[in-house]
């Protein structure tokens, strides 16, 4: 058994290197088994996965040490259910709403608890742009305690924020100087600052609302391969370190609260399954570290 140790905050954190599969089988598919390129991933309090199931077309539960999961939206989640085109990106607002969205969509999707019924809150469903009302290739999404909705509205090379009810969106940062930004995360205790990653230029960058440029801008990795290679998902600990997943390397980076040089925890000839390709990153009640595969399957590494 291997297993990587981290000095955070006087506390050791460590992370059991032989994962276990959370969801999917590594075979892409679209039994209540199985997934198909995956991409987003969040848990809930519950410690209940939902997970963007991108090429099936639909969104997936899957309860604490669930074999399967459920369709809860898009195809196969029942009568009625608003469809789903390639959905990437998934959040959760307080009251348990989910909001879906992804490169096809051009729009966010807001779906009512136990409902595939759902609703375009963002965005316009028949057509990209870049007038205020519209997105172009959305991707990550944030919805704060406020109901506001903040998406990464990639193409335009902007970050808009949709109050409830509004109909046009506010532009928060105007130009990202890349198409290539993907996630998207608020920095701890701000209102007004971002981490955002972006996966063509290789790096994250930390930015303050109606700035025209990064305060901070993170590329380094303590590791043999010291650079980020097309970082996708970012997600917090309950320290307030921040996780990557490290796309073209093939492993999560952790960056420890102030730091500006990352450790790979997950990831490398000590890790089974490696994590090819990962898209998204997300922790349960329990600190495990699930990684969200290319390769149509969620990963589990256990905090030991």
């Amino acid at each position: 058994m291997y297993s990587v140790l981290i000095i955070v905050l006087g506390s050791a954190l460590r992370w059991n290197q032989t994962g276990v599969v959370a969801a999917g089988t590594g075979s892409g598919g679209s039994g209540s088994t199985e997934l198909k390129n995956p991409v987003g991933l969040v848990i809930d309090g519950n410690n209940t996965l939902y997970i963007a199931d991108h090429h099936n077309d639909r969104a997936q539960e899957w309860l604490a040490g669930a074999t399967s999961g459920s369709t809860i939206a898009g195809t196969g989640a029942g009568t009625g259910a608003t469809s789903l085109s390639h959905p990437q990106y998934i959040a959760l607002d307080k009251n348990g709403y989910i909001y879906v969205t992804g490169h096809a969509l051009n729009e966010v999707l807001r779906f009512p608890p136990n409902s595939p019924i759902g609703t375009s809150v963002r965005g316009h469903p028949l057509r990209n742009g870049s007038a205020l009302s519209q997105l172009d290739t959305p991707t990550d999404i944030v919805v704060d305690d406020n109901f506001n909705v903040y998406v990464i509205d990639s193409k335009n090379q902007r970050l808009m924020k949709w109050p409830p009810n509004a109909t046009n969106g506010i532009v928060m940062i105007s130009d990202f100087n890349s198409d290539g930004v993907v996630g998207l995360l608020f920095a701890p205790g701000s209102t007004d600052e971002v981490y955002l990653s972006d996966s063509k230029k290789n790096c994250i960058y930390l930015w303050k609302f109606n700035d025209s440029a990064p305060t901070t801008t993170l590329t380094q990795v303590n590791s043999t391969t010291n650079a980020l290679s097309k970082p996708q998902g970012i997600v917090y600990d309950s320290s307030n370190n921040m996780y990557v997943a490290d796309n073209g390397n093939d492993r999560v980076v952790m960056y420890s609260v102030n730091s500006t040089v990352g450790i790979p925890v997950v990831g490398g000839c000590s890790t089974t399954p490696v994590p090819n390709a990962p898209m998204d990153v997300a922790f349960d009640s329990n600190l495990s570290l699930y990684v969200t595969l290319d390769g149509n399957e969620v990963v589990k590494y256990a905090l030991l």
